[in-house]
C-alpha cells in the first residue's frame, strides 16, 4: 500500500471512494440542485466568506485562475502579481496572455515571500487587481497574507485576488476580506482532481469584465446560476456527492480552526524533527501544508522511501533534485504516518 505523502494530489480517504459505488443524480435534475444547495453554506463556512458565493468549476485550480483573470480585467488593465515562485509565476504569465499590463513582485531567493513595505511601494492608483498566491507549494512558503490585505486596502482599490488552493484548510484564511478566492479539491480537501472554487466578493461582482470572451465560466452568468442551485455546463457529477461527504467530516471534525490548527501542529513537529536530525528549510516563512528541505542525494532518499511505499515531493524546475517536500495537510491527516516518514528522513540524512 503507497503512503501518498507528496504535495498533491493527496489520498482520498475510503469514506469518500465510498461514494463513488454510487451513481450521482443526473445534474438537470431536483435532486442535483438540492444537492448544491446543501453544499453552498457549507463551503461558504470552510472558505469564511460570509455571504459571498463560492461557485463550483470543473478542472483544475489553474483554470480558476484563469477564468479570475478573464472575468474581472479587461485587457490592458494594470494587475500587480506577487510571486513566491512557479505559481506565481504562472498566474503573471496567464494575465500576460490575456493582455494585461502586468508587474511581477518576485522573491530573490527560494523561500522568501514579498515584504509588505514593499508592496505597498508597487501599488498605484492604476492597479486594477493584485494577484497573490498565499502558500507556494514548491518551497513550502506561506505569505503574510493578512498584511498584504491590510496594505492594499490602505493603499488602494484594486481587487485582491488569492490563489488559496493550498492554503485553505491549512492556513488561516478569511476569504471575505479578500474579492476573489480561488481553491480546488486535491488538497486540503481531500477529494480527487476535477474541481477549482471561486469565491466571489460583492465588488468583485460589480466590475465583472462584460466582455470577457471565455465561453465557460463567465462568472456573471455563473452567480445567476448559483442563486438557482444549478449549474450553466455539466458539473463533476460525481465529485459533488464526495464534496459533501468531505464537507460533512469538517464540519464532525470540529471546523475549519481546529483543522487548521492540527495542522500547524503536524508541521512545527515535521519542522522541528527534521532541523533538529540536521536538514534545512528551503523556506524562511514555512506552511503548514508543505515542508521543504534542503538535500544531498535526493534521488536515492526518494529511492529508499519508495521501497517501504512511500512517496514525497521531489524539487520542481530549477530545484529538481536539491529538495525533498514532504506533505502534511487535510481533514483526515494522519499525524503517525507524518512522523514516521520524519523518523526515517532523519536517519537517512
Amino acid at each position: 500500500m503507497t503512503l501518498l505523502l507528496a504535495p498533491g494530489p493527496m489520498a482520498v480517504p475510503q469514506i469518500v471512494k465510498d461514494t463513488f459505488q454510487n451513481d450521482p443524480p443526473y445534474f438537470a435534475s431536483s435532486e442535483f440542485s438540492d444537492l448544491l444547495e446543501y453544499i453552498q453554506p457549507e463551503l461558504r463556512c470552510v472558505f469564511k466568506s460570509g455571504h459571498f458565493p463560492v461557485l463550483i468549476g470543473c478542472g483544475s485550480g489553474s483554470l480558476g485562475l484563469q477564468s479570475t483573470i478573464s472575468n474581472f480585467f479587461s485587457p490592458g488593465a494594470e494587475v500587480l502579481v506577487v510571486s513566491m515562485g512557479k505559481y506565481g509565476d504562472l498566474w503573471a504569465r496567464m494575465a500576460v496572455s490575456h493582455r494585461l499590463s502586468v508587474s511581477v513582485a518576485a522573491v530573490p531567493h527560494p523561500g522568501m515571500f514579498v515584504e509588505p513595505d514593499h508592496l505597498k511601494t508597487l501599488l498605484t492608483s492604476k492597479t486594477r487587481g493584485v494577484l497573490i498566491t498565499h502558500t507556494e507549494t514548491t518551497t513550502g512558503t506561506t505569505c503574510p497574507l493578512e498584511e498584504y490585505v491590510k496594505v492594499i486596502r490602505e493603499n488602494s482599490d484594486a481587487l485582491i485576488c488569492v490563489d488559496a488552493v493550498s492554503s485553505l484548510l491549512t492556513e488561516p484564511l478569511v476569504s471575505s476580506d479578500c474579492d476573489v478566492v480561488i481553491s480546488a479539491s486535491q488538497k486540503a480537501l481531500l477529494l480527487p482532481p476535477g474541481m477549482f472554487f471561486m469565491m466571489v466578493s460583492d465588488k468583485a461582482a460589480k466590475i465583472l469584465n462584460e466582455s470577457a470572451y471565455d465561453v465557460y465560466f463567465q462568472v456573471c452568468e455563473e452567480l445567476e446560476r448559483n442563486k438557482k442551485n444549478i449549474t450553466t455546463f455539466t458539473p463533476p457529477s460525481f465529485l459533488i456527492p464526495a464534496l459533501k461527504v468531505a464537507l460533512d467530516q469538517i464540519r464532525e471534525k470540529q471546523g475549519v480552526d481546529m483543522i487548521v490548527s492540527q495542522t500547524e501542529i503536524a508541521a512545527g513537529f515535521v519542522q522541528d524533527r527534521l532541523e533538529l536530525a540536521g536538514y534545512k528549510l528551503v523556506s524562511n516563512h514555512p506552511s503548514n501544508c508543505v515542508t521543504a528541505i534542503w538535500t544531498k542525494d535526493c534521488g536515492r532518499k526518494l529511492r529508499l522511501l519508495s521501497t517501504q511505499g512511500i512517496v514525497v515531493g521531489d524539487g520542481v524546475g530549477h530545484l529538481k533534485g536539491e529538495i525533498l517536500r514532504l506533505a502534511h495537510m487535510g481533514w483526515d491527516l494522519n499525524r503517525a504516518s507524518v512522523y514516521h516518514v520524519c523518523d526515517l528522513l532523519s536517519v537517512l540524512y
